[in-house]
């Protein structure tokens, strides 16, 4: 292992490497034009051929994690030279991930039931799935149909399950579904169109991708029409999934909201660039769609009901021990929280978040903002010093006037 180390390192020192040597006994005159070329075009061939030679001796390594990864970094180097050879070293790549991945999950299941159910604690193939992602978001750089044949060749055939989540319904993606939301993220630059395609099928499945966003805009660039009815079917899927019942609704919710709409004369103006340097991300949203998604926010929000006494000591709460008829002592779990908790924590949360757009929701839909505002009071929200300064700094940074300025000031 430590000479193919060797040799990628001369692999990379003779690929980089630009500028030809000279002693100090040759003449000053430089090289021409063409000869420089030749000296370029040599180094290359040499240092390709050097890479073959790592890529070959690397089928003798007895880890398949080595050979798989040898064999995913030298289909990147190799692609812009020869597509087809980095096709070939990705497939072989992809045999190993799904290897790797069989056997270990074998050998996990066997030892879970060893231990029993209960006690099977994490999934020990967290190796062949973390090598997956690399291979597939590494292809994704070249080849967005690639990247997805990858995926579907490298499946497991048995999912890690997700992890309840007592605020409500898919609180946990599971790593499959991560692993598809970071493949659409790294698509969305390559092939906007491909990505949208497959953001639709995620949100009819019922998925609501936190990196829908990025894809909505990546396809702005290429094709606004195509853009806003994403962003419109986006919109009408949020509304009918109710972010106060899913989880994962009410995350791609405040993505959405936060950066504020796109400003409506140039879908593609500095405005719209300045503003992501605030929020962190491009307003997504036409402004009719944006103002339909912020109405139905806000009226589920304002369905948000101070916590009660009874209600807060029972919050995270340990389990009670009780003794039964006989003697016999019985511990008692922490009780799920029922439907109208769950409800009521996400309406909690997604009014935290509208806080920090209060100034949007003056300029946008201020019809509603004096009772949000009115339940933020009564939910104790508006006295706190830290949520109020990141308000009035959002509202500086979304609008970065010398009125605004002013306005904060006092």
């Amino acid at each position: 292992m430590k000479k193919l180390f060797a040799l990628t390192l001369a692999v990379a020192c003779s690929y980089f490497s630009a500028s030809p040597v000279f002693g100090q006994d040759q003449p000053a005159q430089p090289p021409s034009a063409e000869e420089v070329e030749k000296q370029k075009a040599e180094r290359e061939k040499n240092a390709y051929l050097l890479l073959e030679q790592v890529i070959d001796e690397a089928q003798s390594l007895r880890l398949a994690e080595n050979r798989v990864r040898i064999q995913i970094n030298g289909a990147n180097m190799l692609w812009n030279q020869n597509q087809g050879r980095a096709r070939s070293l990705f497939a072989m790549a992809a045999e190993g991930v799904a290897e790797l991945g069989r056997a270990q999950a074998a050998t996990a299941t066997g030892a879970a039931n060893r231990r029993g159910a209960r006690n099977a604690g994490p999934p020990q193939n967290f190796r062949a799935f973390q090598l997956r992602q690399e291979l597939v978001l590494a292809a994704a750089r070249h080849d967005a149909a690639l990247a997805y044949q990858l995926l579907a060749a490298t499946k497991p055939s048995t999912q890690t399950p997700s992890i309840a989540d007592q605020r409500g319904p898919r609180g946990q993606i599971t790593a499959e579904e991560n692993l598809e939301q970071m493949l659409l993220a790294r698509i969305a630059s390559l092939d906007p169109k491909l990505a949208a395609q497959n953001a639709e099928q995620m949100i009819e499945k019922g998925q609501f991708p936190r990196t829908l966003p990025e894809v909505i805009n990546q396809l702005y660039r290429q094709d606004p029409e195509a853009a806003e009815k994403l962003a419109d079917k986006t919109v009408k899927r949020l509304q009918s999934a109710n972010p106060l019942t899913n989880n994962e609704a009410g995350s791609l919710v405040q993505a959405l909201l936060a950066p504020g709409p796109r400003p409506p004369a140039d879908n593609n103006s500095d405005s719209s660039r300045q503003r992501s340097s605030s929020f962190g991300r491009l307003p997504s949203l036409g402004q009719s769609a944006y103002l339909d998604l912020l109405t139905s926010v806000v009226d589920a929000a304002l369905k948000a009901q101070p916590l009660t006494q009874n209600a807060q000591r029972g919050l995270g709460s340990p389990g009670r021990v009780a003794v039964a008829p006989g003697g016999n002592r019985q511990v008692s779990g922490r009780q799920p929280p029922t439907e109208a908790q769950m409800e009521q924590n996400n309406a909690r949360r997604l009014l935290a978040g509208l806080q920090a757009i209060l100034p949007l929701i003056d300029q946008h839909l201020p019809s509603k903002a004096s009772a949000l505002r009115q339940k933020m009071t009564e939910m104790g929200m508006l006295n706190n010093p830290t949520q109020n300064f990141a308000q009035t700094m959002n509202s500086i940074q979304g609008n970065p006037t010398a009125d605004a300025l002013v306005q904060a000031a006092s």
